[in-house]
């Protein structure tokens, strides 16, 4: 029970931290008002259960993207790609606060539906994909964000020579160069995410 409070309060906390910094941006307000509300209805974490059978709902704090997305080097002419986007919330914020193209891939139908939604209400220039990252197209991102508990890394081989990939929890074994490696805070906890760039003497071999 003390673990289910300490999480509502980092997510309270959390949220207040990006009405502060975000919400000046009215269209973003407008969209992440749009996800508090449908949350409120269609929890989440219910949802992810009802779908998969298991907890394996995760979001990553907005507070700890923007830290990666600036130690990664994601600027307006990235392709952002975002692996398990569930609800958009980084793609939103990646289109409208710093203006590269992203892409959100999930395998969660209600959370694209509601994600595509949003998109077409706003007028939002996200794309959301159905499915799976084992059927995804990886070449043509230019960084791509993976928070997963596993992952085939021979989908991740399919990644173009210098982009960058923020994995959480564990880098990337082959083919991948460490460029920046840090503690970052989730609702669950703290953890290590490395930030790689695809090494392109690899592929020349």
């Amino acid at each position: 029970m003390n673990a289910f409070f300490r999480i509502k309060g980092f997510l309270l906390k959390e949220q207040l931290w990006v009405i502060w910094c975000y919400y000046r941006r009215f269209r973003f307000a407008l969209v992440d008002a749009g996800l508090c509300l449908v949350a409120f209805f269609q929890n989440p974490y219910r949802t992810c259960r009802r779908f998969s059978g298991t907890h394996s709902y995760g979001e990553t704090p907005l507070s700890t993207f923007a830290t990666l997305a600036k130690l990664a080097n994601l600027q307006p002419q990235d392709r952002f790609m975002d692996l398990g986007s569930g609800r958009g919330k980084l793609c939103f914020w990646s289109a409208l606060w710093l203006g590269c193209q992203a892409i959100g891939v999930e395998q969660v139908p209600s959370f694209v539906r509601q994600a595509r939604w949003l998109a077409k209400i706003f007028r939002v220039p996200v794309r959301f994909d159905l499915g799976r990252m084992e059927e995804m197209d990886l070449s043509s991102a230019s960084v791509v964000y993976l928070y997963a508990m596993e992952w085939d890394e021979t989908v991740l081989q399919r990644m173009a020579q210098g982009a960058r990939l923020i994995s959480v929890g564990e880098p990337v074994d082959e083919g991948f160069e460490i460029l920046h490696t840090v503690r970052a805070v989730y609702p669950w906890g703290e953890t290590e995410v490395y930030i790689q760039r695809r090494s392109v003497l690899h592929n020349l071999r």
